[in-house]
Order: C-alpha cells, then structure tokens, then sequence
C-alpha cells in the first residue's frame, strides 16, 4: 500500500481533466466487475488473417530443443531459468512462491511484494511467449509433445483466470501483450479450424478461448492507460486492441473500436517518439520495446487490409535506424533510463539451457533491424552477410523476407545518425584510422555517449533517470564507463533510488541531492532537463558543451555546465565542469525544502563496467585496466578519492546487467569543495 504522501505527490502530478477520469476509474471497475455475469457476444465465421508464414524453410532442431525446456517446466527469465511447474501455477510468483489474491484483479495492489510477490515473476511467464515457441515446434517438427503441452497450458490458463478474477486481470498492458502472442498462436496453428482444436475438446477449448479474448478485448479497451499515464504502456494496450481485432473479425460491433485504435495508434507513435527517431521516455530499453509494439500493429494491419498512413512507417523507420546507430560492436545497447527486459515475443527460439554466445545480437534487437532493413530498404541495418533472423521470417513471410532481404544487399549503406537534436543524446563514434596499429594505438575506435536530455516523458517521467551530462565511455569495442542499468521495479526501494538517482550516473552532484526530485519508484516530482549548447566536429576533434537546470531549485540557483573535447588524432579526452550562478531568486518554500549547497560537497563519479580492473595509482589517478587497454582518469585539482566496490552503504559500486539482477563492479567519486564558477577539469587517456 502506497503512503499518504505518494498519493499527495501524485495528485500533483495531475491535471483537472485526469483526475475527473480517475474519479470515473471507480466508475468503468464496477461496470467490469459486473460485467463477468454477461454472456459474450457469439462469435461470428471469420476467415483467417493471413499475417504471418506457417511453414518457413527454417531448422526445427532449435525450437523442439527450446520446447522440450518448456515442456518440463522450464523458462528463461530474467537471465535465469526458472520452473514454471506442468501445467503452471498461473498465480504463483516463480522468485518468492507467493501467490496472489484471487479477487477481483483491479483492486489488487500489484506493487505490495507481501501480497503478490515480486509482479514481474508473476506477469512474464503469463505473456506467454512462450506458448508461440511451442506452436512453431509443432509446426517444423510435426511432434505432438510441444502441441500436448499447449493446450494443457492453455486449459490450465483459462481454468485458472476467470473473468475477471486474479493479478492477470490487472494491468491493461499486460493483457493487451498476451492478446498479441495469442494472435500469434492462433496464426501459425491455422486459426479457428487448426490444430489446436483438433483433439476431442477441442471445440470446447475454441469456444473458451474466444470468450477470453472477447473478454480480454473489452477490459484493455476499458482501462487503457490516459493523461499522465500515457506512455509505453497506451502503446502497448493499443497495440493489442489493433492486432486483436485485427486478427479476430468475430464481433463486427467491435470494428469501430479498431478505427478508433488504429487512429490513436498513429497518433501516439508521433506524440511518444521525436522526429529524430528516440523514445521520448529518455530509456534505450523502452525504446526498442515500442519500436517493437509499432511494427507488429503495423504489418498486421497492413494484412487486414487496414494500413496505416505514412507518417507512422516514416517514424518507425527512423526509430529502427536510431536503434542501429546505438547499438555497439558487441551487439548491446547502452544501458539510458529504465529497462526491465520486458519482451513483446520471442520468434525465435532460444534454448534457456544453452548459454549466448558472445558478441552476439540479441533476437529481439535482430529482428527489428531485419524486418526494418527489408521493409525500407536499408543496407545500413544489416550486419555483415548473414541471412535474415528466424523471427523475421515468421512474420513476413519466408520467401518475401529473403528475396527482399538480398535486394537491401545490394544497395549502397548511408551513414547513421549521430546527432538526435530533439531528444538530446550525441554520439561521437571515432573509427581507427588503421587497422595495422593495434587496438591502442593513436587514434583507437571510440564511441562516447553523451546524454543532455530531458528527465522523461509527460510529468510522471516514470522511466527517466537522473543523468543529465553523463556521460558512457567504450575503447577499441571495449565498454568502460557505463551506466550501471535499473535492478529493480516495485522491490527494493533502497536500490530502485539509488539505479536511477544521480550518484549512479557518470555526471556531477551536489552532495546526495539527485538532479530532479523523486515521489516514488515510478514518480519525478521536479524535473530537471538537459540541453546542448553547441557541437562542433573539426580537423583536430569534436567539441561539446552542454548544461542542465537540475540544480536551479536550490536557494542559491546553479546551473551545471560541462564541455567535453575529445581528440582526433590521440588517445584523450578533455572534461571540465563549472557550476554558474543562475542569479534566479527561489521561494521560500523551495528554500526551505532544501539544504544550502555551501556546506555539501561536490562529486564526480565514474562507474565502471565489472569487466575493468580499477586501482588508484600513487599520485592519485585513476586506473582501470581490461584486456590490455588501460585507461587512466585524472583531475586537475586536488580531490578526495572514494573507490567503492559492492557497496552496500552507501550503495555504490553495482552494475546491472539485466534486470533483478546486480554483480559488484567499481565505481570512484572525486569529492571537492563547492566552489560557484571554478572550472573543474577531468582528463582520460588510454593506451
């Protein structure tokens, strides 16, 4: 349960016209609770959407090897394989074996770990990714094991989640996803006449099934996300809406509601995402999730004979290039804002008892850029020679996808972006000047990030992190400093403000203040915002200079200025950072909130990633050391070093790797007193 003071926060966050619709939330929860007493609309004959390839030439050996997994009780989550149990506890938390309430869903309070557990243990597994996994085994293999556990599933599924009972009658996006992987299942088995409903109750289970999504349909369109709320997750919920009533042409009564969906869809694609192609959510996480929720809706209802305008496939192309051009020589992302791994589906199959390779392009990042290179035809967004990913090849067809696939070979690459003006992140990506100089040598490939961004989206900036002019560090392919990533959600408190606070972030702070003032996990009360004020490239490096208004809020306002000079032809970088009177008098209630910055320190700090081995040298400097390239950071003026690793108190010293998970790694602060317009000046060289 949530404190009184949260609520108060919140409120604040909200306009009039939200809180009337709040107020009307008890209103449409009642309709829905009253609603599981109606009977479902009967469903008309319908033909079968011909949206994604049933039989691609694909290697079935993958995909029985991940179904086996499933069929013993195992799944991938989180980094870990967990046992689900045969046929699942749908209920059950797999990390504390908690189980939820069976009550009505929405009064459920999903973010109270002592009433359901940790909910991304419990929403996950119920996505069902999964049960798509399955179904493709059967349709390579011809076995019947994947088949028998599919529907044991899904009996056990529908058994266990009555309309409009339990936790998966909670979130409208966790539904709304749910809708778009059984679409899928419903696609590759061969729709309402397939193989699903082909044993001796079969007919029952087509009958059940329906009535669920009926059901499903009706809640998300009844509780998608509004007003403040109105992020990934109204993306996600309209997704589902579009790609459910696209595929399930039952209900002619519903068709309204798709235009409708269709219409705001496109709309939001434009409002959530800049012009240059980022997520305005300030997260490189929720960036690739959307992209993927914007392209499934989009390609199923081009199928339906139902396109969306232009603008919207001009956007995803540019959000399909945005995520290329960050991705690194190690196939990642950089780690910017909130991730929580979430994934819409999972195409193609992974064994969770065989390790990744390394180096490898995750499958969900693959498919974006496959699918994009075909449908724009983009030679930039394909890495080297391979052939198209499995999941492309599922949902364009098998034969469009490789045909159109060898055209974008053929065409000339252009140059990827480096600049997002409009969502204020700036990439200096230094190639070597000669491969036959070694890694090291003068003029190494770098690839530096520099984030002068706004906190987030809307006034919640439920997903941004306090990192304004931080800055992400990688030599010769080789991540040095880093953001440490998210953790944890609705757990652990003490961690979720520390992942996403300014401590954890390669920037300047001012004592233990964050840039921006938080109200709770999922809540920024004051923001701050970020700006670029001039990038130069010249014969000899590039020039940036930025600064952010984070620190305005405090009674002697200050302004946080840092320029950033990184060398053409040599292995160094120039960092100074100056705090300027901004010379604008606060409140007095502001005043009062907050402690004068004359008797804080002032820190620099430096994450590292867990693959470097740091040391303090004997005059001071800073070393970290990985596979043969040692980088050294040193300040100009005298400073008081703090090397901290795995530190609990305070927390520092962590990095995430993926979420829910968190390995210790080294993090150094440079602590000096605050002094209004001195230049502090931090330079990092490497050989």
């Amino acid at each position: 349960m949530q404190s009184w003071r949260w609520y108060w926060r919140r409120l604040q966050r909200m306009s009039l016209p939200e809180l009337g619709w709040r107020l009307g939330g008890v209103v449409r929860d009642q309709r829905l609770w009253w609603w599981q007493w109606l009977p479902v609309p009967t469903p008309q004959a319908a033909p079968t959407l011909a949206w994604c390839d049933q039989t691609p030439a694909i290697a079935a050996t993958p995909y029985q090897a991940a179904a086996a997994a499933i069929s013993n009780g195992q799944l991938a989550l989180f980094g870990s394989v967990l046992n689900i149990g045969s046929p699942p506890q749908w209920q059950r938390c797999l990390k504390s074996g908690r189980r939820a309430p069976n009550r009505f869903g929405r009064l459920i309070d999903h973010r109270n770990a002592a009433q359901v557990g940790d909910v991304k243990y419990v929403w996950e597994p119920a996505r069902h990714l999964h049960w798509v996994t399955l179904m493709q085994a059967w349709r390579l293999s011809g076995d019947a094991a994947p088949l028998a556990t599919l529907r044991q599933q899904i009996d056990s599924w529908l058994d266990q989640n009555p309309y409009p009972r339990g936790i998966h009658w909670n979130s409208a996006l966790e539904v709304a996803i749910r809708l778009i992987n059984w679409a899928l299942v419903w696609q590759i088995g061969g729709g309402g006449e397939g193989v699903l409903f082909a044993d001796a109750t079969g007919a029952q289970r087509r009958q059940r099934l329906l009535a669920a999504i009926y059901r499903q349909i009706h809640f998300v369109a009844l509780t998608r996300s509004r007003h403040s709320s109105a992020n990934n997750h109204l993306i996600g919920e309209l997704s589902g809406l579009l790609i459910a009533t696209s595929v399930w042409r039952h209900w002619p009564a519903l068709q309204p509601l798709q235009q409708q969906v269709r219409r705001e869809l496109f709309q939001q694609a434009l409002r959530q995402s800049a012009p240059d192609g980022l997520n305005r959510e300030q997260s490189s996480g929720y960036h690739t999730f959307v992209t993927t929720l914007l392209l499934l809706a989009g390609l199923c209802s081009r199928a339906a004979g139902h396109d969306l305008p232009y603008g919207y496939w001009q956007r995803l192309e540019r959000m399909i290039v945005a995520l290329a051009a960050l991705i690194d020589e190690r196939g990642e992302l950089p780690a910017v804002g909130d991730s929580d791994d979430g994934v819409v589906v999972a195409l193609t199959a992974i064994d969770p008892l065989v390790a990744t390779p390394p180096q490898s392009l995750a499958p969900s990042l693959q498919l974006l850029l496959d699918t994009g290179a075909i449908l724009f035809q983009r030679r930039e967004l394909i890495g080297g020679d391979r052939a198209p990913a499995d999941g492309c090849r599922w949902l364009l067809g098998d034969r469009i996808a490789q045909r159109r696939y060898a055209e974008a070979i053929t065409r000339s690459p252009t140059a990827l972006p480096q600049r997002w003006v409009e969502s204020g992140w700036y990439l200096i990506a230094r190639a070597a000047e000669s491969e036959g100089r070694g890694a090291c040598a003068s003029g190494s490939a770098v690839r530096l990030l520099i984030d002068a961004a706004p906190l987030g989206y809307l006034s919640l900036a439920a997903h941004g992190h306090a990192d304004a002019l931080s800055i992400q560090l990688a030599i010769a392919g080789l991540p040095f400093l880093i953001d440490p990533g998210t953790y944890a959600y609705h757990t652990d408190p003490q961690w979720r403000a520390y992942f996403r606070g300014t401590a954890a972030h390669n920037t300047l702070q001012i004592g233990d203040l964050d840039q921006a003032v938080s109200g709770g996990n999922f809540l920024w009360v004051e923001h701050m915002r970020g700006r670029c004020e001039g990038m130069r490239e010249r014969a000899d490096g590039w020039w940036f200079q930025g600064s952010h208004d984070g620190w305005l809020r405090l009674p002697e306002p200050l302004r946080h200025r840092r320029q950033v000079w990184l060398a053409r032809h040599a292995n160094q970088i120039r960092i100074i950072d100056t705090l300027l009177p901004a010379n604008r008098p606060n409140s007095i209630i502001t005043r009062w909130r907050t402690r004068s910055p004359g008797v804080m320190p002032l820190y620099r700090h430096w994450h590292f990633a867990a693959g470097c081995q740091v040391s303090i040298a004997a005059d001071g400097t800073t070393v970290a050391e990985q596979q043969g390239v040692t980088l050294r950071l040193s300040a100009a003026e005298p400073v008081t070093l703090h090397h901290y690793h795995g530190s609990e108190q305070p927390p520092r010293g962590w990095v995430s790797p993926r979420f829910d998970q968190r390995q210790s790694a080294s993090t150094v602060s440079w602590q000096t007193p605050l002094q209004v317009g001195r230049a502090l000046q931090t330079t990092i060289c490497w050989s």
